[in-house]
């Protein structure tokens, strides 16, 4: 049902006051290694808890669409508008580093200035173990972190794989048939009360071992 206002002739009145709310303004500063990063882009992410966005058929907490951007000045500085009500992240990427992302947030906690960090990231990397007889190199691995944004790499003939430059935080690892192609994607939503849950824990700097078997 529409909650759009109707008149009529009748019964229009002679002036209808609207009352338009200010968006919601985040600043704050992008840096890496202590050092400002002009340039860098900075985004607004709807976030549910509940993950009912699904993406490339991976749940999402985080929305695949941004809701806000920006880009920073020559130190690091940005001025970030956003257009939601409820909890969301901020994201900052730049080409020479991985993405810095804060946690889920409300309007409440961007009164302060943001700071976010880029850094190099964290690796994932482990072996696919197959059955007896069959190959296991050129086998897809895919990780994500629910935030639509999936990535994959090959195995290497003996099975080994390793996934440089990721976000720290908890990810998900897993077999799938085909190439993940990052830019592109199916979008639907669903309800569910099944929390996420994942696989292993990426850290700054560190590399974390996250082995899988395929089944015949």
């Amino acid at each position: 049902e529409s909650d759009d206002l109707k008149l009529d002739d009748a019964t229009a009145p002679d002036a209808v006051d609207i009352v338009m709310e200010r968006a919601l303004v985040v600043v704050g500063q992008v840096l890496a290694d202590g050092a400002p990063v002009p340039g860098a882009i900075v985004e607004a992410f709807e976030y549910d808890a509940r993950a009912i966005e699904t993406f490339n058929g991976m749940r999402c907490s985080i929305s695949h669409f941004e809701n806000g951007t920006a880009r920073t000045d020559d130190e690091g500085r940005f001025r970030l508008e956003v257009d939601l009500d409820g909890s969301f992240v901020v994201r900052a990427r730049h080409t020479d580093h991985v993405d810095a992302e804060t946690a889920p947030m409300t309007a409440d906690d961007a009164k302060e200035p943001l700071s976010l960090a880029l850094t190099d990231g964290g690796t994932i990397e482990g072996t696919v173990r197959v059955p007896p007889g069959e190959s296991a190199g050129g086998l897809v691995v895919g990780v994500h972190r629910g935030d639509g944004r999936p990535r994959s790499v090959r195995t290497e003939p003996d099975g080994s794989y390793r996934i440089e430059g990721l976000m720290p935080g908890e990810w998900n690892v897993f077999l799938t048939d085909d190439d993940i192609n990052p830019r592109g994607g199916s979008h639907s939503s669903s309800v569910t009360d099944e929390p996420l849950t994942w696989d292993c824990r990426v850290e700054l700097g560190r590399t974390t071992r996250f082995d899988l078997e395929r089944d015949s």
